[in-house]
């Protein structure tokens, strides 16, 4: 896979999230996804994510602002920046929080990722 080729898989993906499509964001995923979360827990699995995909849109109203993908030049590892901007329903508090992720792609598919968000 080529650095363009691993760059545009991660903006589906993480399109895909903002627009809260957990059928298309799995479809960007290995069944067997690690998934690194900001408080350093691991969840492994597809259905593991597209459970943590459902919590997340039921709290709060994140979305992925200015967002810069870039990868490695032989596509198998890619990181993404962007802004978290959410709203949290019960309190109605607004944050604007800089985050990234991590990325491994095997095989055309992400398989690893792993979330970081500066407190």
């Amino acid at each position: 896979m080529s650095a363009a080729d691993a760059i545009a898989l991660v903006g589906r993906y993480l399109d895909s999230v903002n627009r809260r499509d957990a059928v298309a964001a799995l479809g960007c995923l290995s069944e067997d996804i690690a998934h690194d979360l900001p408080d350093g827990t691991r969840e492994i699995g597809a259905d593991a994510l597209r459970a943590t995909l459902a919590q997340r849109a039921s709290q709060t109203d994140a979305q992925m602002a200015d967002i810069v993908v870039m990868a490695s030049l032989d596509g198998a590892h890619a990181a993404a920046e962007y802004t978290l901007r959410q709203e949290h329903e019960a309190s109605g508090r607004r944050a604007a929080l800089r985050a990234g992720a991590f990325f491994a792609i095997d095989d055309g598919r992400i398989s690893r990722i792993s979330e970081h968000v500066q407190a």
